[in-house]
C-alpha cells in the first residue's frame, strides 16, 4: 500500500495561540470544546517528531506552544490540570491520573529528543516537578506512560539512577496487576480490554530491556500476543470498539473503533520488533498502520487527504466525520513511529 504524503495541515488548523483545540465539527476547529492537557502533550511529541522528519521550523514553534500549555497547566505542587475552556479558564483542580501520566511521558520525550537545549531543559524542569506523583499512580495506563517517560529521561542521562528506580517501581506494579488477572487464555492486566491497550505491553517490554528482567519481557510479549490474537485476522486489524469494550468472558464491541488504539498498536509493535528482534512484529505494525487507510472491517479510510486530518472513529455504517485533535494526532504519531 502506498501511503498519502505526510501532512501537518490539520494540526496547524487546530492550533491557536493557546494550544491545540480538543475537537472539530467536521474539519472546522470547535472553540466551544476548549483545550485539554491530553491533546497538547500528544501534540508536543508529534511536533518534535515532525520537525525531526522534515526540519520544518514552524513545527518546532508549535512544540514550544504546546510545552507552554503544559507550563500553564501545571500547579505549584507538580500536578497537571487537564480541561480548559476557550477563555483559558481551568475546569477542574486536577487532571486525571492518565493525563498526568501522559504528560510525564511527553516531557521525558522532550527532555531526550528536543533539538534545542531550551526546550529540553524546560521539559525536564516540568518533569522534575511532577515526578513526585509517580509513586502514587495506580491507573495502569498512567503507570505505563510515566514509566515510558522515565525511560526517556534515563536515556537522556539525566538522573539515571533515580529513573531506573522509578521504572522498576512501575514495572513491578504492572506485573502485579498482570499476575492477579491472568488465567488461561486471558493474558492481560485487567479484567477488560479498553483503550490505549498496547501501551501497557510496550511499557513492560521497554522496562524489561532497560532492567534486564526476563519476567517483564515475558509479560510484555505475552500481553502483546494476547492483543494480537484479539485484534488481527485475515490480513487486517480490527480494533476493540469503545461502544462496550471487551470484558473477560463477554462479547467484544465492534464499534466505535478509535484511531488512538490503532496508533498505540503501531508503536508497541515497532518497539517489540526492535526489542525482540522479530520481523513479524514489523509486518503487523504495517497492517495496523493500514487500518487508517481502509484496511479495516468496513474498508473505510479514516484519513482525509484533502485536510490532512483523521476522522474520529470507525462507526457502524462508516466513519465519524469529525476530525478532532486526538484522532489527527494519533494518525500523525503512527505515521512517524519508528
Amino acid at each position: 500500500m502506498t501511503y498519502p504524503l505526510l501532512s501537518f495541515d490539520h494540526l496547524l488548523r487546530l492550533t491557536d495561540d493557546t494550544g491545540i483545540l480538543q475537537h472539530a465539527r467536521w474539519s472546522v476547529p470547535n472553540p466551544q470544546e476548549g483545550y485539554t492537557l491530553d491533546d497538547n502533550v500528544r501534540a508536543f511529541v508529534v511536533a518534535l517528531k515532525g520537525h525531526a522528519c522534515t526540519g520544518r521550523g514552524d513545527l518546532l514553534e508549535l512544540a514550544r506552544r504546546y510545552l507552554g500549555f503544559m507550563l500553564y497547566a501545571q500547579r505549584d505542587d507538580g500536578v497537571f490540570r487537564n480541561f480548559a475552556d476557550y477563555g483559558r479558564n481551568w475546569l477542574e483542580e486536577a487532571g486525571s491520573a492518565d493525563s498526568n501520566g501522559r504528560a510525564l511521558w511527553a516531557l521525558g520525550y522532550g527532555a531526550h529528543h528536543a533539538p534545542e537545549r531550551g526546550i529540553r531543559e524546560a521539559a525536564l524542569w516540568l518533569f522534575d516537578r511532577a515526578k513526585s506523583g509517580i509513586a502514587g499512580l495506580t491507573s495502569p495506563r498512567a503507570v505505563a506512560a510515566a514509566l515510558l517517560g522515565c525511560t526517556e529521561v534515563h536515556a537522556a542521562d539525566r538522573n539515571p539512577g533515580q529513573m531506573l528506580v522509578l521504572v522498576e517501581h512501575g514495572a513491578h506494579y504492572l506485573a502485579g496487576l498482570y499476575d492477579q488477572v491472568v488465567i488461561d487464555g486471558w493474558h492481560w492486566f485487567e479484567a477488560s480490554v479498553t483503550y490505549g491497550n498496547a501501551t501497557l505491553s510496550q511499557a513492560m517490554l521497554v522496562a524489561g530491556a532497560l532492567t534486564g528482567s526476563a519476567c517483564y519481557l515475558e509479560i510484555g510479549r505475552n500481553s502483546l500476543e494476547f492483543l494480537i490474537t484479539l485484534m488481527f485476522s485475515e490480513g487486517k486489524m480490527d480494533v476493540i470498539g469503545q461502544n462496550g469494550w471487551h470484558a473477560r468472558g463477554g462479547p467484544r464491541a465492534v464499534f466505535d473503533q478509535q484511531p488512538i488504539d490503532a496508533a498505540c498498536m503501531v508503536e508497541a509493535l515497532l518497539v517489540a520488533r526492535r526489542i525482540c528482534n522479530e520481523p513479524r512484529y514489523g509486518v503487523l505494525a504495517t497492517m495496523a498502520m493500514e487500518w487508517f487507510y481502509g484496511n479495516n472491517r468496513l474498508g473505510a479510510s479514516l484519513y482525509d487527504e484533502t485536510t490532512g486530518g483523521c476522522f474520529d472513529a470507525l462507526i457502524l455504517g462508516g466513519v465519524n466525520a469529525n476530525q478532532g485533535a486526538e484522532s489527527t494526532l494519533a494518525h500523525l504519531s503512527a505515521r512517524m513511529a519508528r
